[in-house]
């Protein structure tokens, strides 16, 4: 092939063609624990409920956007929990960019109160 036939080639292959870049993201998040449960709170600028994915394979959990626009970024993060969590009850909820995440303790590990009984 002659060095024209291949210059020509080349630029009408490469015409029309545009290269798309996702920009994966990984958020800040705060974990935060208290006698009953952990939270997990990450910052996800621009996600929507229905572009957000979050799913729960002991031990890991793990949330990822999809973009809303074509050059928007992709959130992307996943957490190590253990058996601690009752898996079962895990709830979430996304407001003005804001992921919370309850990850609740179980049962038997959380603190209890005893009773005292003493003669009056």
């Amino acid at each position: 092939m002659n060095t024209e036939m291949q210059k020509s080639n080349e630029q009408n292959g490469s015409r029309g063609l545009e290269k798309t870049r996702v920009r994966e993201l990984t958020p800040a998040v705060d974990v935060y624990e208290n006698e009953s449960e952990l939270l997990i709170v990450a910052d996800l600028p621009g996600a929507t409920s229905e572009g957000l994915d979050i799913k729960i394979d002991p031990p890991e959990l793990r949330f990822e956007t999809k973009p809303a626009e074509p050059d928007g970024p992709v959130w992307r993060r996943s957490f190590t929990i253990d058996e601690r969590i009752d898996a079962n009850k895990v709830s979430a909820e996304l407001r003005n960019g804001v992921l919370t995440v309850h990850l609740p303790k179980a049962d038997e590990i959380r603190p209890r109160k005893i009773a005292i009984r003493g003669a009056a």
